[in-house]
């Protein structure tokens, strides 16, 4: 039994005992820190056509449905209201997080789900979870900012201010070991500053098409370039969802 739980999230375990989705759904997770791009990396897949439905902010392209649950099992500080040695710390159990997943998982498939991508920043604590939940099905992209960079925009966001050294590092020393051990084949690194490099944003679109296995229309890639261009002219801050 799990030693730490939510009431939020007990489960009908039934409901996921007998899916096996590890052939069925092709999941796309899209790692990264705060501020390292994976919003406006989310985007891109949006407009290029993949399934990320339903979304929290069509800012962040955060999932709906898991943002919530993502913020509990992690322990996602309050803004603006300081840091506490708990914070970024399991608050749900493995096996009710993976139960969850499963559950989650099953109704997208149920639905006729083939392809389907999320994205939070906190996710990336949760990258093994996937594994177990999904098998052979979960796929990442790793938006990768490097680290100093990473900490000095969240401290311009002033979201936690004089946390952002703590939050970034404990992602940071979460998601670099995990994509350092997954295959080659499960794996996509996109570098922000490339992305948001105009003479090269086509090529990792292209680049990110054939990872995704997806052949988008002409204007579908132009969408997303034009949302790349939109996101680095946007340079106010968003608030953090409390």
């Amino acid at each position: 039994m799990c030693s730490v739980v939510s009431e939020s999230v007990v489960l009908d375990h039934s409901m996921t005992k007998s899916k096996d989705s590890s052939t069925e759904i092709d999941l796309i997770a899209i790692l990264g820190l705060y501020n390292s791009g994976s919003s406006a990396l989310s985007g891109v897949l949006y407009y290029l056509g993949v399934d990320m439905e339903p979304l929290e902010s069509y800012r962040s392209y955060e999932s709906a449905e898991l943002s919530p649950r993502l913020r509990e099992w992690w322990c996602e500080p309050t803004p603006r209201m300081g840091l506490s040695w708990s914070e970024l710390k399991e608050g749900v159990c493995k096996e009710d997080r993976i139960y969850f997943l499963k559950q989650w998982i099953g109704s997208k498939m149920g639905a006729g789900v083939k392809q389907v991508a999320i994205k939070h920043p906190l996710l990336l604590l949760s990258a093994d979870d996937l594994l177990e939940a999904c098998g052979t099905g979960a796929r990442f992209i790793w938006s990768y900012r490097p680290l100093k960079e990473s900490i000095d925009k969240l401290t311009e966001r002033a979201w936690w201010p004089g946390g952002e050294r703590f939050i970034q590092t404990a992602l940071w020393n979460k998601v670099k070991p995990f994509v350092e051990r997954l295959g080659e084949n499960r794996k996509l690194i996109i570098a922000y500053n490339d992305m948001t490099d105009e003479t090269k944003t086509f090529d990792r679109l292209n680049q990110i098409s054939e990872y995704l296995r997806i052949s988008p229309t002409e204007k579908q890639k132009i969408d997303a370039f034009n949302h790349i261009r939109k996101s680095l002219r946007n340079k106010k801050p968003a608030p953090r969802a409390g």
